[in-house]
């Protein structure tokens, strides 16, 4: 008995110490957060109806679906269970009739520049299925560009990552508005979609 107490007070000690130097790591992550800047590209609200019409009359609907907000996400050094950063994230997801798209707009600690705003696009119909943002993957400038009546003035092409068509690639381009989201969509037969 009279050795046992020595062990618990190192034990206790020891777990003390351990407890502290888990709370001191989690002070010293770093947490990546969305400037105002960033949020401007943050223009959906659940149940926001997209209609495009192309000039023969033709139309299609995306609805928003889904937004997720993440505040606190983790990033993992490689594939260890280590949090070496919290960040934000932003993902919206669109349906149609036939089709969805997913928006994904996040922040990358182990980026080269870990303060720069990121963008990915899954659109299952769009030739390569993946798509960045030019002036947020590039920092190309913005261009201007009347779709149907209206100026927009904060666009950007949407970039397939790859020109890989299989029998469900239905889109060949598209063009994204900062404010608004995408502004028309051009098919694989050049056919224009434009925002309504």
């Amino acid at each position: 008995m009279k050795f046992l107490l020595p062990i618990i007070i190192l034990v206790t000690l020891f777990a003390c110490k351990k407890e502290k130097e888990k709370v001191d790591n989690k002070k010293a992550t770093p947490h990546l957060t969305f400037t105002q800047e960033n949020k401007k590209w943050f223009i959906y609200f659940p149940g926001q109806d997209w209609k495009f019409k192309n000039d023969k009359g033709d139309s299609m609907v995306y609805k928003v679906m889904l937004i997720e907000q993440n505040f606190l996400q983790p990033e993992f050094r490689d594939t260890t269970s280590t949090i070496i950063a919290y960040t934000q994230s932003y993902k919206v997801t669109l349906k149609s009739a036939d089709d969805s798209i997913v928006v994904y707009f996040y922040k990358e600690y182990q980026s080269n520049d870990p303060d720069k705003l990121r963008c990915n696009i899954l659109w299952t119909s769009m030739k390569g299925q993946l798509l960045n943002l030019a002036a947020i993957e590039n920092n190309a400038s913005f261009n201007q560009k009347t779709v149907s009546g209206l100026t927009y003035t904060t666009v950007t092409p949407a970039v397939p990552s790859s020109d890989m068509v299989d029998p469900f690639t239905r889109f060949d381009k598209a063009w994204y508005d900062q404010g608004a989201g995408f502004i028309e969509i051009i098919d694989m037969n050049g056919v224009s979609w434009k925002r309504v």
